[in-house]
């Protein structure tokens, strides 16, 4: 590469000139700090800082700021907010390239936005309009140099006067060479941040820089990695970074849905602005609240968002603090918004400015920690960092410039500029480190395209060659990273605990199965919520109906499922949308109706021994009817003394436990599959398993049955509907799985499924595989001698015929037992032997999990990655899938 100048030697050759002109604003800072004579203003300013300067010379008045630039042009044109700010930007990028803007301009809006921004004083119209040859400016000082003009874009080079004189960047390109000793493949960006920082003592901090592609995913594990070791880092504080703007936003952007909200929606930003609602009102709906429910402050702002399209911007503005409702007024002053009435486009807009719009003023202050500390630099136009010592985190594909589609660039010009600035940037600090990725989207990490021009730059090589990966770029390539991320430190109620804690939470039927699938989504299921709103509150308000049903019957026919039904659709109905009131308050009538059935099947009158008042989740319907008397039978958690699992049993019977499903229902062979440890399934399931394991330990109860509310949905309308067809059920029987297959309820199942030949020895069938069948049930199709055995058991010859009807014959029982289990026409059995294993395998696993709760919880999953609720939060590449046998 060519060697880049230091900082000291371009102020050897400036330091006699009163004004050096650069457009990298690190190297502008870095040359004023070293001025060591009296001057009289600045030594060091880059063209946009002259510009500023002399804007009303130039202009004959002020510039305008981004916001009121968007919003003059927008209301001159008419045009959309959001599109004049992506055209005003696309203008100006054009502009650094080329005076003759309008070509590359191909809408009549384009055009129109166009000849509006040309008219109103702009910094870049100062730019455009600066004459470097005759500037009373220019004429007053003794001395000009330019530093690096090469990279300079057209509006930078109207600030070169011909007198001016230029400096490289650069030595003479056989003076010196530079090259990069090593580069360190550490792993994931997560792991090249944590490495990176490790190497910055807590004392010095100022004498680091960073350089990253500060809008990467890299950038942000940076971030996270700099506030863990509690290093402050340079922070430019953006108007999207203060809590008054995003705050107020928030409010106005949620009193928009007004109507659709629920109480638990708005909690947080209410409580913000001190104002509180009564206990127990988090899932109404909010519209529904009255000034008894909620503090008198909380009542004002209430009517303020229920009324919020009457209120101007101004007048919402009065739920803020004085200081920040001078920082909110700031902005809307800007859009023009102060007097206007809100709406939901101009909501819009606002929202549209904030997250999109650089350059916001404000007069808040940035904390006096991220003035100094750390410089986390961006690839993308940083040349020269002033910092001791320079880590480069990337130099992958992410840093590859954005020129290719843009006619109005010269590809040559532009990569050449891009080359020599990437060059200069790479020899920053006294000494450097450069840290990459290993692998990136699933393949190995190659180096950002401009190397190829860099490494084959015709003064050093004779012969060109494709850049492939990191070992071209450099002398040597380390792989491996060198710090470990220490335990983070235990604390109980504020007081550091020493030792770490294992958890001691047992296996639900939803946390095992997380497990199972992969340890690390166990740790997400524990920490994040993920089931829908719109299914869980549904669930809830059936499972609250049939408890009240069961305990009073006579109540709930009184007062007509109707009734019963407008009185907890301030709950669930239009949780979607509004238009589905009507839809929802059917639906749920419905699945009443069928719960009633349902429990009008089993006969069963429970004794009401539990006082429901001081209930962590209080039943909804027994709170609007003032009743306080439930019963144990419903809703019981109940926990293993043996085992390391627990149950919460909608309903237990004398003799079975009960599960109300109000998702799709599943067939017999469905929730076989999914209680299979040795099958791959997507969502596995062993909620029959472990409340059979606790039942049976507890209550001496063998039998669960799952209800799917909604099976045969028209059918089961009718009222000589049989309603036990809509439940499937999961019984415990003694022995092995040969003693279940011999059972009378499964020769029964397979005297309806076996040919017509073998119909008549189904016991004897079953008699002679539980003894001399392989113990590989999947071998059994293919074992000559079985198949004869069993052509014989039936009296026939054995010839090619009745061997290959003796092979089906075996296969069908081979089916039957499937995992473990015996799946019959009524029900799936579970001997006690497959249970015993499963309790075995729960206790390990149970074992598994503590040891992995104070270390980590790695990523194993047992499923493919795609099908994981969690994959969006995971921070792992996919992980390939883990064979049971493996961690068996």
């Amino acid at each position: 590469m060519l060697c880049a100048k230091s900082i000291d030697e371009l102020y050897e050759e400036v330091k006699d000139c009163s004004l050096v002109i650069t457009n990298d604003i690190a190297l502008v800072t870095a040359l004023n700090a070293m001025v060591d004579s009296a001057r009289i203003g600045t030594f060091a300013e880059t063209p946009r800082m002259i510009a500023a300067s002399l804007a009303g010379e130039i202009l004959g008045t002020g510039t305008v700021t981004d916001l009121e630039l968007i919003t003059i042009i927008s209301e001159e044109t008419g045009l959309d907010f959001k599109y004049v700010h992506s055209e005003v930007e696309n203008i100006r990028t054009i502009r650094r390239y080329t005076i003759d803007v309008r070509k590359h301009l191909h809408t009549n809006s384009s055009r129109a936005v166009y000849n509006s921004y040309v008219k109103i004083p702009t910094i870049e119209k100062a730019m455009e309009g600066f004459n470097a040859d005759d500037n009373v400016f220019y004429s007053r000082q003794k001395g000009i140099a330019v530093i690096g003009a090469e990279l300079f874009d057209q509006l930078d080079r109207c600030f070169i006067p011909l007198d001016a004189r230029n400096v490289s960047l650069f030595k003479r390109k056989r003076e010196a060479t530079f090259s990069i000793d090593r580069i360190h493949q550490v792993g994931n960006d997560r792991q090249i941040a944590e490495n990176a920082v490790a190497l910055i003592p807590q004392d010095k901090p100022q004498d680091y820089a960073i350089v990253v592609k500060t809008d990467s995913p890299m950038a942000d594990a940076v971030r996270s990695a700099l506030y863990r070791r509690g290093l402050p880092f340079i922070n430019k504080m953006s108007v999207r970074d203060l809590d008054y703007i995003r705050d107020y936003l928030n409010f106005v952007t949620l009193a928009l849905d007004f109507q659709t909200l629920r109480v638990k929606d708005v909690k947080e930003i209410f409580s913000n602005y001190n104002g509180y609602f009564n206990h127990g009102r988090d899932n109404f709906l909010l519209h529904r609240q009255g000034a008894d429910d909620m503090k008198e402050r909380c009542w004002w702002m209430f009517c303020l968002m229920r009324d919020i399209r009457s209120h101007t911007f101004d007048e919402i503005s009065e739920i803020c603090s004085r200081e920040a409702r001078i920082q909110v007024r700031i902005i809307l002053q800007e859009l023009g918004l102060l007097d206007k009435e809100v709406s939901t486009k101009l909501v819009g807009r606002l929202t549209y400015a904030v997250d999109n719009v650089r350059e916001l003023r404000h007069s808040a202050e940035i904390p006096a920690d991220e003035k100094m500390g750390v410089l986390v630099a961006d690839c993308s136009n940083s040349v020269y960092m002033d910092r001791p010592v320079v880590l480069y985190l990337g130099m992958e594909q992410d840093w590859n410039p954005n020129i290719v589609g843009r006619p109005y660039i010269d590809v040559e010009d532009e990569t050449e500029r891009e080359c020599l600035r990437m060059q200069a940037m790479l020899q920053q600090g006294q000494q450097r480190f450069y840290l990459v990725n290993q692998t990136k989207n699933g393949t190995e990490a190659r180096p950002c395209l401009l190397f190829d021009e860099i490494m084959n730059n015709e003064e050093f090589v004779t012969e060109t060659h494709q850049v492939r990966g990191f070992a071209d770029i450099c002398n040597e390539v380390i792989q491996g990273r060198w710090f470990e991320s220490p335990e983070a430190p235990q604390t109980d109620m504020g007081i550091d605990v020493e030792e770490p804690r294992m958890f001691s939470d047992l296996f639900s039927k939803s946390s095992f199965a997380e497990f199972y699938k992969c340890p690390r989504a166990y740790m997400f299921h524990a920490l994040v919520s993920i089931d829908s709103m719109k299914s869980t509150e549904f669930g809830t308000l059936i499972h609250d109906f049939a408890e009240l049903y069961l305990c009073y019957p006579e109540k709930v026919d009184e007062i007509g499922l109707e009734r019963l039904a407008e009185m907890v659709s301030d709950r669930y109905v239009g949780l979607s949308t509004p238009v589905m009131n009507g839809i929802d308050n059917s639906r749920i009538v419905k699945a009443m109706a069928c719960v009633r059935k349902y429990i009008d099947s089993l006969g069963f009158k429970p004794e009401l021994n539990r006082d429901t008042s001081n209930a962590k989740y209080p039943n909804t319907l027994f709170v609007a009817l003032d009743l306080v008397q439930g019963t144990t039978s419903c809703e019981t958690d109940s926990a293993s003394h043996v085992h390391k699992t627990h149950g919460k049993f909608d309903l237990m019977t004398s003799d079975c436990i009960h599960d109300y499903k109000t998702g799709k229902s599943r067939s017999l062979k469905d929730i076989r599959k999914d209680m299979m440890l040795s099958d791959k399934v997507t969502y596995p399931d062993f909620q029959p398993l472990i409340y059979l394991l606790v039942a049976k330990e507890l209550y001496d109860i063998d039998s669960f049955r799952l209800f799917y509310i909604f099976d045969n949905d028209s059918e089961s309308s009718k009222d000589d509907y049989d309603i036990r067809r809509s439940s499937r059920e999961v019984r415990l029987v003694r022995g092995d799985v040969f003693d279940a297959l011999a059972s009378d309820e499964s020769i029964f199942n397979l005297e309806g499924i076996l040919s017509k030949d073998y119909k008549p020895f189904a016991r004897q069938l079953v008699e002679l595989v539980s003894t001399q069948a392989p113990d590989d049930i999947g071998q059994w199709g293919d074992d000559e001698g079985l198949k004869s055995r069993a052509v014989e058991v039936i009296g026939k010859n054995v010839n090619k015929t009745n061997l290959k009807n003796a092979q089906g014959a075996v296969n069908k029982l081979a089916d039957c037992i499937k995992g473990g289990f015996v799946i019959t026409d009524r029900s799936v059995l579970v001997p006690s032997e497959t249970l015993d294993s499963f309790a075995e395998f729960v206790d390990s696993e149970y074992e598994r999990m503590r040891s992995m709760s104070v270390t980590e919880f790695p990523a194993m999953p047992r499923i493919d990655c795609k099908d994981c609720n969690f994959k969006a939060l995971c921070t792992r590449e996919k992980a390939t899938v883990i064979e049971f046998s493996e961690v068996e």
